[in-house]
C-alpha cells in the first residue's frame, strides 16, 4: 500500500518509502536522492502506529518526517524500476503514449470495440479539461502580473520619493555652500578692517 496525500492545489503526493518498497527498490532514501529531483519532493509529518512485542497497537503514535514525491517524482521512480509491471508500464509509455503525443499533440486512449462517437466524446472531455486548465493558468499569470505591477508601482513611488529627497538635499547643500561663501567673504572683509585698525 502506498500512502498518499493531496496538497492545497489538489495535486497528489506519494510516500517515497512505500513507493520504493512496491517498486522493488532496496534503499528508498538513496533511490529518491539519485532518481528524483529535489523540487519533486517534500517532507510530511506522518504518524506511525507503535506495536508492542505481541503485535498490538499501543494507542500512541510516533510522528516521523517522511519524504513524499509528486507526480513527476512518481514517474521517475516507476520508469526506473526493474519490476516487471513497471517495465511493462515504461514500455507502454515510451512506445505508445509518447509517440502519439509527439505525432498528434495529445494522447487519447482508444479501446477495442469503442465507437467513433465514444472516442470523440472522450476527446471532447479531455479538450474541456485542457481548456479549463489553460484558463486557470492564464488567471494565475494575470494575478501574478497584477501583483508584480503593484510591487513595481510601489518601488517606482519609493524611487521617486528618494529622488525628491536627493534633490532637496542637493538644494540645501548648495544653499549651505553659498552661505559659506558669503560667510567667508564677510570674514575676509572683517579681517581686512581689523588689520586696518
Amino acid at each position: 500500500m502506498v500512502r498518499t496525500t493531496i496538497d492545497k492545489k489538489g495535486e497528489p503526493w506519494f510516500c517515497a518509502k512505500d513507493l520504493c518498497d512496491v517498486l522493488g527498490y532496496r534503499r528508498a532514501y538513496d533511490t529518491v536522492k539519485q532518481r528524483v529531483s529535489s523540487s519533486d519532493t517534500i517532507k510530511y509529518s506522518v504518524t506511525r502506529t507503535v506495536k508492542n512485542r505481541y503485535g498490538e497497537c499501543s494507542g500512541r503514535g510516533l510522528v516521523v518526517q517522511m519524504i513524499f514525491v509528486n507526480e513527476s517524482g512518481f514517474y521517475a521512480l516507476v520508469l526506473g524500476s526493474k519490476l516487471a509491471t513497471a517495465v511493462k508500464f515504461k514500455d507502454w509509455v515510451t512506445s505508445v503514449v509518447l509517440p502519439q503525443i509527439r505525432k498528434t499533440g495529445g494522447y487519447i486512449p482508444v479501446h477495442e470495440g469503442e465507437s467513433e462517437e465514444e472516442t470523440i466524446r472522450y476527446a471532447e472531455k479531455i479538450l474541456r479539461a485542457t481548456l479549463k486548465k489553460k484558463e486557470e493558468l492564464l488567471e494565475q499569470q494575470k494575478k501574478l502580473i497584477e501583483e508584480q505591477k503593484a510591487r513595481l508601482d510601489g518601488q517606482k513611488a519609493w524611487i521617486a520619493d528618494q529622488d525628491a529627497r536627493l534633490i532637496q538635499q542637493k538644494a540645501l547643500l548648495h544653499q549651505q555652500e553659498v552661505q559659506m561663501g558669503l560667510d567667508k567673504k564677510l570674514i575676509g572683509e572683517q579681517d581686512v578692517e581689523i588689520r586696518r585698525l
